[in-house]
């Protein structure tokens, strides 16, 4: 069988792939958002657009060891105990998935988190209220861009590849991708794995599924896990159990124990192979 062949039984698995979609009051995406400029020059440049004292990313990276932060301060105007003070609430911000203004001994903070990813910046005290806005939508640009960084770099490794020896997962990155774009929404694309062509020798078929694209949005740790088919809608409308639904909670079956859920509508909807 070629590995043509192989990812197309991988995502169709007896024919259909699947996806996840969340709506809910999801942050705009911004077409003019460039995460390859990310972290330079362009946080610089936000910063000097509204004559800020600072900005600030904070992120949570599954794959990292811990938690990675960015900024671009003026020196000369924070102390190093005011800008510890910004680190430490845009921890609280990101944790909490808090946005919002607060005044701080420094000046105003203006801060905005989703999805484990913060951006905030710090603003003179002289600040007119009327640019308050317009610095919140550029933040929510940013955390478009930033949460989308990861998301692009993988797309780039895997288009580096001959398409022929393209991956399921380089597929369903994209795809959640795309469809985020278009839904406006959370997206969250698995595959029904073919059980005869996963099962060991001597072992019986069981079927699999397994999450295979995360959109920007989304928490990427569920990159790559396997869903619990007695447990979870999403897959067993995957195996073909149920058939597409509209719901309300987590049709993941909880896989992340520690994954926030966000009240909304959950669409549950099968993609057929070659649709």
């Amino acid at each position: 069988m070629t590995v043509l062949a192989l990812l197309l039984a991988v995502l169709a698995g007896g024919g259909a792939g699947w996806l996840l979609a969340r709506r809910g009051k999801a942050i705009e995406v911004a077409p003019g958002v460039g995460p390859h400029l990310l972290p330079e020059p362009a946080l610089d440049w936000l910063r000097r657009s509204h004559s800020a004292l600072g900005v600030w990313i904070a992120e949570l990276d599954p794959q990292e060891d811990g938690p990675r932060a960015e900024r671009i301060v003026d020196s000369d105007r924070l102390s190093s105990g005011q800008i510890i003070a910004v680190d430490r609430r845009l921890e609280v911000a990101r944790d909490f998935e808090q946005s919002g203004a607060e005044r701080l001994e420094a000046g105003t903070l203006v801060f905005h988190a989703a999805s484990g990813v913060a951006a905030a910046l710090l603003l003179p005290d002289n600040v007119d209220a009327r640019r308050l806005l317009l610095v919140e939508n550029d933040l929510r640009r940013l955390l478009d861009g930033v949460r989308r960084r990861p998301q692009l770099i993988e797309l780039a490794q895997a288009t580096t590849q001959e398409a022929s020896l393209e991956s399921a997962g380089s597929v369903g990155l994209r795809l959640a991708y795309q469809l985020e774009r278009t839904l406006d929404g959370h997206v969250v694309v698995v595959a029904f794995e073919n059980a005869l062509d996963i099962a060991g020798e001597g072992e019986e078929p069981v079927p699999r599924v397994r999450v295979i694209g995360v959109s920007g949005r989304g928490d990427r740790r569920l990159l790559d896990t396997i869903l619990p088919v007695e447990s979870s809608e999403l897959a067993k409308v995957a195996i073909g159990a149920m058939e597409s639904c509209v719901m309300e909670g987590d049709p993941l079956g909880s896989v992340v124990a520690d994954r926030r859920q966000r009240p909304g509508a959950v669409l549950v909807a099968p993609i057929k192979a070659g649709d």
